[in-house]
């Protein structure tokens, strides 16, 4: 790729605002109260800050398109590359329907049209297919849509924390209690916030995964993690305290907060009302952008385990710009796919509030496979001596804290999607959603397999 045409500092900043940045569960975590802040600062600390870091040296130390994958095969061979590449990538393609899902409730809310569970399915999978299309140019060229992304999501982040000093400025009471006492942190809103917070944390290994696309990756990625980290961090703390502000934790939707949020705050009438739908437009955008940014990491990674023989043939092919051309139409039909059995069960079972469990599907997939990359970056550190442009400071002591840490928090996540103290276990979400992520891992496990005979069989040949 032309130097005039890869990405410098501040593009790289961006693009990990965009990536990791997810406006769309905002009001998830919005819901866990303001006792809720308590554990995003936990989470940043025990998760964020020592995945950052991590992901920045291996990002920079092996700086091939192969991502997450590339490291996990280094340390542990292609049998755990191969598993991690695929879970990585199949995460992707489950999340892009969960993602659309929002759009259409968001985009029936700003039209005032409510959609039924087939119209649902239909947007989302045409958006779907052109998120696609989107994600079969070339990060430069597309750098447009992630940039733009990234500043609609600062703007309409920071509008709704704004919205809220301001409301609280003129003397509006708030819809939740904010003394010192309601900081307080409870365990069970804790555990129930940790799956959310964590599918929210994720994402900067996508940067080093598209490593060949920046200027100077050596500099930048950490640069780019710590900017971009302390930027993400304020916005999430500052959107939730906005939306904690006008609307009651029992009464906040994970799947359309953000709208009834911005109409808590600004109103619909007059001037207000337009503001209003220019930002749920504005946030519109963002879930485009966002599933263009998170394409360029995830398919180069599946694109570049296919070329070493670990994952299926199709995700080989690549367009004359080298762009993963058959990861990206496999997220099409993926996503197809999830959509279709939504609308069957949604109409069929009386239950068409299933965003969560359509959400569910990929982030659960999602923080699995990052579960191996940590005892991953500690194997290289014993193992291999290159160089690290970037490396993390500390003993060995320190190095093993930082990997256990956001280990934990992962497994610990995985958990608390199926069962928290308070809530017991969803037997129905267990049946649904786990039978969803068995599929996905057993789809996987045979395709690895049946790539190890075909290669054992040629190379007896």
């Amino acid at each position: 790729m032309d130097s005039n045409k890869k990405m410098g500092l501040a593009q790289t900043v961006l693009f990990g605002v965009c990536t990791v940045l997810v406006i769309d569960t905002v009001a998830a975590s919005a819901s866990a109260g303001i006792g809720g802040f308590f554990w995003w600062l936990l989470l940043l600390a025990c998760f964020f800050l020592p995945y950052g870091l991590i992901t920045a040296e291996l990002s920079t130390t092996y700086p091939d398109d192969g991502g997450i994958y590339d490291w996990v095969a280094k340390a542990f061979g292609k049998t755990w590359g191969a598993r991690t590449a695929w879970i990585y990538w199949i995460n992707f393609a489950l999340w892009i329907p969960a993602v659309y899902f929002l759009f259409a409730v968001v985009l029936g809310q700003i039209i005032n049209v409510e959609f039924s569970a087939i119209q649902i399915a239909l947007i989302s999978i045409a958006m779907s297919w052109v998120a696609v299309f989107l994600s079969l140019k070339p990060i430069a060229d597309a750098a447009w849509v992630t940039n733009l992304g990234a500043l609609c999501k600062v703007v309409v982040m920071g509008a709704i924390g704004i919205a809220g000093i301001s409301h609280i400025a003129l003397g509006n009471p708030t819809a939740n209690g904010m003394s010192l006492a309601d900081f307080t942190p409870d365990l069970n809103t804790g555990l129930e916030l940790i799956p959310i917070a964590l599918f929210g944390l994720v994402g900067f290994e996508v940067v080093g995964g598209a490593a060949g696309a920046l200027k100077d990756p050596a500099k930048d990625i950490p640069r780019a993690t710590i900017l971009g980290g302390i930027l993400i961090a304020f916005f999430y703390l500052f959107s939730s305290f906005g939306i904690l502000t006008v609307i009651p934790v029992d009464a906040i939707d994970p799947a359309a907060g953000l709208y009834e949020s911005l109409e808590a705050l600004f109103g619909l009438t007059g001037a207000m009302g337009v503001l209003v739908n220019v930002l749920a437009v504005m946030f519109l955008f963002t879930l485009i952008s966002n599933i263009v940014s998170w394409s360029v990491g995830v398919n180069y990674v599946a694109k570049y385990a296919a070329l070493n023989n670990d994952m299926p043939k199709i995700f080989k092919t690549e367009t004359k710009d080298g762009v993963a051309k058959g990861a990206a139409l496999m997220n099409g039909v993926v996503a197809t796919i999830v959509m279709i059995a939504y609308a069957i069960i949604a109409t069929t079972g009386g239950n068409e509030d299933l965003f969560w469990n359509v959400f569910s599907l990929g982030a659960i997939t999602l923080l699995m496979s990052y579960i191996v990359m940590f005892p991953a970056f500690l194997k290289l550190r014993k193992t291999d001596n290159k160089e690290r442009p970037y490396k993390v400071k500390g003993n060995l002591t320190i190095l093993r804290l930082a990997c256990y840490s956001p280990m934990v928090c992962l497994i610990l996540g995985i958990i608390t999607f199926f069962w928290t103290p308070a809530a017991g276990l969803d037997t129905e979400f267990l049946i649904q959603v786990g039978s969803g992520v068995l599929i996905a891992l057993v789809v996987g496990e045979v395709a690895m397999m049946r790539r190890a005979k075909a290669l054992k069989a040629s190379t007896a040949e």
